[in-house]
């Protein structure tokens, strides 16, 4: 688990992990740089950067994230900006995706909204 100091010198968590090992960005928490993980990442609030991820991405209902993403696979039920290289991606019927996705495998349930451009990971070669 991350801890940050706060304003008023008391620790803080911003980022956790769970019993299952998820680390989850909470909800009110505004993240930027980079993350590298071998366990799966849920985005409750804001992110801005890069993850690489061996394993799932979940930006939830009210989470975003913005940047370029490489993952196992990548759930969207929250806004994405950017690019992902994922072996498999899905937009949720919540979900909105704004951006480029190199992908084989892509689902967008009824009501998602996908507004970009979709390759396929042998494109990822020619990029």
């Amino acid at each position: 688990m991350a801890i940050f100091k706060g304003n008023n010198k008391t620790k803080v968590s911003l980022l956790g992990v769970n019993d299952t090992g998820v680390s989850i960005i909470t909800r009110g928490t505004v993240i930027k740089g980079k993350i590298t993980a071998q366990s799966e990442i849920h985005i409750e609030g804001n992110f801005e950067g890069q993850i690489q991820s061996e394993s799932v991405i979940v930006i939830n209902n009210g989470g975003t994230g913005k940047g370029n993403i490489k993952a196992n696979k990548m759930i969207i039920n929250g806004l994405f900006e950017g690019e992902s290289k994922c072996d498999c991606i899905e937009i949720h019927s919540q979900g909105k995706y704004r951006g480029d996705i190199f992908t084989d495998d892509l689902l967008i349930e009824r009501g998602g909204s996908f507004i970009g451009s979709s390759h396929t990971k042998n494109d990822i070669k020619n990029n």
